[in-house]
Parts: structure tokens; C-alpha cells; sequence
């Protein structure tokens, strides 16, 4: 679908319109339409979805209008600093599992499929930082939770013209939703997880300061003031659906991009050997700790992430739907229903935002250099007020399980090296495998 997107835009310019069925869809990678949507008239754009869905599912990626506002609300102060250190906490520890991991399997071979190493790995940071519990995610490849994680996304992927047919049916006639669900199993499975955890903990008196103590805590609000801000606009099943949509979107996504920037420090040996001296030298500095502290000095590992993160964005596009007739610019009125899609793969690879956009460059995003990228033409997390909420957290958590891979590690490409994408996954940059070869150093 990306290829899709970059050919539409090379034939129609930064903006053009398409549609679905007679539905008309405006499609830009224009900053300045992007900024008058995502923030200037935000409130006309806050929804993602044109159709109602249960408490259940309505998660802070797919909640619109009010709901939308209270849950982002409640939900930010998870990811403050504070907080964020703390749930962090066991991240370090992971990343050294994850290298005690390739220690037993890289003598019986080295090439390593790094996806499902760095799946192993997001899944058990979100389990043990905001869940509470630990996965054994490396040893257990038939983990359930493993296994939910990986059908999560790849249930919206359509296979076939019959699934491809039903995707934009359910698009143009959500009364379907009615008898097909939108969601896959994996997801209702996830959200029982997040249920029957915070049932025990409440059961057995367990006080923790993670991602679900905050989910607990506004249960217990609604039930204290049912009339409040939260009570009046949020039920007991939005809150859990936030623990489900916090394991799924940090789970694909984050293992994405950890292999994708494997991938590219492979084929650049001369940055790979710039990014682990860059990482010695904090080490050194920070008396051999590579924590959330020591890792917020590493400039050049992160403008890498970043740079890896403009080249293959684990999400192509964001959407917003329009809910009051708005002039979005001069002549250019948005009625409302109507949908605005921003590709944002293509925006990356555009050469007018980005010279040279296929080559892996990562002085783009060193801090000297980072004003010369135009805003909200560089989107992995999105833009506007509804940018991830969970951006600095896996931002953090790459550093990290990066900074440690590389202490130990030398990455190069294997005979089995090939990065070869999903077709027919509408908003995701996926691919099943990825092998690169590990030399411990």
C-alpha cells in the first residue's frame, strides 16, 4: 500500500483526492494542510473513525470527540517523566536477557531472524513494565501472549480480493459492524488479560506504580464519583481497553522498527562502529550503566532510530475524520463525514522534505540539524494533539535494548538477508522475517 501511495503522489503531486466507492477521500503530505487539520482546527478533526464502536474496543488510537479527550486527559500522566522512569525500570534487565538469549543460540548459528528476537523482546517489556508480570518471552516460543501479539496486526492485513472487498464494505456501511467485528480475536484476548490481571491485583490487595495501576486507578475514580469528568464519559470497559491497545501498539511496532534498524546498521558498518563508539564513551561516563539516564546522552543512537524510523515508519499513514464543515484552506473547504489521509511513509521519502530520501543518513536528525526539517513532515508518531502517547517510552525502550546489542554485538547482513513487505496491509509497514547475521565482539 505504500508503493501504492508513492505512486499516487509522483503522478498527482503533495495533494489529490481519491475515493472510496463515491466517497471522497483527501490525501495530502502537504505540512501546511497537515498543521491546519492536526492543529489548527483540530477540534473539527479530533475523530479517527466515522462510525460508533463499543467501549470495548474504543482505544486512545480509535476514541473520537469527548471520550477521546478525557482518556488522553487521564492517560498522559502515565508517560510524564517521573512515571516513565519508573516503569522503565526493568528494561535494562530485559535487554540483558535478550543478550544472554543470543549467547546460547548465536554459537549454534549466528543468523538470527532479529523480528522475532526483538518480538520476544517488546513483549516483555510491555509485560514486565506495564503489566507487572513476566513472559519468559525469549525461552517460550508458544507463549500465548506471543502468539496474540503476533495475530494482533496481521488479522487486518487483507490476503485476497474477497478480504479486500469486505474491508471497504465495512468502510462504506459500518452497520456491518453490527454482525462482523472490526477487531480480531487476538485483541478481545488481550483485553481479558488486562480484566483478569487487575482483578487479582485488586483481589489480593497488590499495590504496583505500572501502566495498570494507572488503569485501576480510574476504575476506582468512576466509582468514587460516578458524576465526575471521567465517570460521566468513560465506563469500565474503556479504561480496560487501554491495557489491550498499549500491548499491541507497542508490541508490532516497536519490534518493526528495532529490526528495520538492524537492517540498516548492517549495511552501513562505518555508522554502526559510530553509534557503539558513541555508546562506549557514555558508558564510560555513567560508570558502566546503560539505563534511562545514561541513554538520554546518546545523540547519535538516537538520531539513527530516527532516521531508520523516517525510511520505514512502522505506520504508513494517519486519518482524520471531519465532524463540522471547515475551510482548511483558502478555497479548500472539508465537509463534514469526509476523510483526510496523510500518507506518511510517503512524506518521508519525498525528495523535496528529504534529499536523497533511500539513503540511510542519520546527521539529518542530530540536534544542530534538526531545524532544517520542515514540522509534520517527519511523522512516525503522527501529529497534532493526537501524536503517540507513547513515543517517548519506545523511544527509550530502542535506545536501550540498542545501546546493549551493540556492547556485545557486531551486526552484519547473512546470505538470508532480504526485507520483503506485506501486500494488502492497509496502515502498516510489515513484513513476516527478517535475518541478520550476530558476531559477538
Amino acid at each position: 500500500m505504500h508503493e501504492v501511495q508513492m505512486d499516487k503522489m509522483k503522478k498527482f503531486g503533495k495533494t489529490y483526492v481519491g475515493y472510496e466507492y463515491v466517497q471522497p477521500i483527501l490525501i495530502t503530505i502537504d505540512p501546511d494542510l497537515i498543521k491546519s487539520v492536526t492543529i489548527t482546527h483540530f477540534e473539527n478533526f479530533t475523530d479517527i473513525l466515522n462510525f460508533k464502536i463499543e467501549p470495548k474496543v474504543t482505544t486512545l488510537d480509535t476514541a473520537g470527540g469527548t471520550v477521546w479527550h478525557v482518556l488522553r486527559k487521564n492517560m498522559s500522566p502515565t508517560f510524564s517523566s517521573g512515571k516513565l522512569k519508573g516503569m522503565m525500570e526493568p528494561i535494562s534487565e530485559i535487554a540483558n536477557e535478550m543478550i544472554e538469549y543470543l549467547n546460547q543460540e548465536t554459537p549454534k548459528n549466528p543468523d538470527i531472524d532479529v523480528k522475532q528476537l526483538f518480538q520476544s523482546f517488546a513483549l516483555e517489556t510491555i509485560s514486565q513494565s506495564a503489566f507487572g508480570i513476566k513472559s519468559d518471552a525469549f525461552q517460550n516460543k508458544e507463549s500465548e501472549l506471543l502468539k496474540h501479539g503476533r495475530e494482533g496486526f496481521s488479522s487486518f492485513v487483507m490476503h485476497n480480493f474477497a478480504e479486500s472487498l469486505l474491508n471497504l464494505a465495512l468502510n462504506q456501511f459500518p452497520g456491518l459492524l453490527s454482525y462482523i467485528s472490526l477487531f480480531p480475536a487476538a485483541y478481545y484476548k488481550l483485553y481479558d488479560i488486562t480484566a483478569n490481571i487487575m482483578k487479582q491485583r485488586l483481589d489480593q490487595g497488590i499495590k504496583k506504580k505500572d501502566f495498570l495501576a494507572r488503569l485501576q486507578e480510574l476504575i476506582e475514580e468512576i466509582k468514587e464519583n460516578p458524576n465526575g469528568e471521567v465517570g460521566k464519559n468513560l465506563t469500565d470497559e474503556h479504561i480496560t481497553a487501554q491495557g489491550a491497545i498499549f500491548f499491541l501498539a507497542g508490541f508490532e511496532t516497536t519490534a518493526n522498527a528495532l529490526a528495520t534498524l538492524c537492517y540498516n546498521l548492517a549495511q552501513h558498518p562505518e555508522i554502526q562502529d559510530k553509534v557503539r563508539e558513541e555508546i562506549n564513551n557514555v558508558v564510560d561516563e555513567f560508570d558502566g550503566r546503560i539505563d534511562y539516564e545514561s541513554v538520554q546522552s546518546m545523540k547519535y543512537l538516537e538520531a539513527c532510530i530516527q532516521e531508520n524510523l523516517r525510511m520505514y515508519p512502522p505506520a504508513t499513514l494517519h486519518i482524520r475524520q471531519c465532524t463540522k464543515d471547515t475551510e482548511i484552506a483558502p478555497g479548500l473547504v472539508i465537509k463534514k463525514g469526509m476523510r483526510v489521509d496523510f500518507p506518511i511513509y510517503t512524506s518521508h521519502h519525498n525528495p523535496e522534505f528529504f534529499p536523497e530520501p533511500e539513503t540511510f543518513n542519520p546527521d539529518r536528525f542530530l540536534p544542530e540539524n534538526e531545524k532544517t526539517i520542515k514540522p509534520l513532515t517527519f511523522r512516525p508518531f503522527g501529529g497534532g494533539p493526537r501524536f503517540c502517547i507513547g513515543q517517548r517510552f519506545a523511544l527509550i525502550e530502542m535506545k536501550l535494548a540498542v545501546a546493549k546489542l551493540l556492547t556485545s554485538y557486531q551486526i552484519n547482513t547473512s546470505p538470508k538477508t532480504k526485507l520483503e513487505f506485506d501486500k494488502g496491509s492497509p496502515f502498516l509497514l510489515s513484513y513476516p522475517e527478517l535475518v541478520l547475521r550476530m558476531n559477538i565482539i
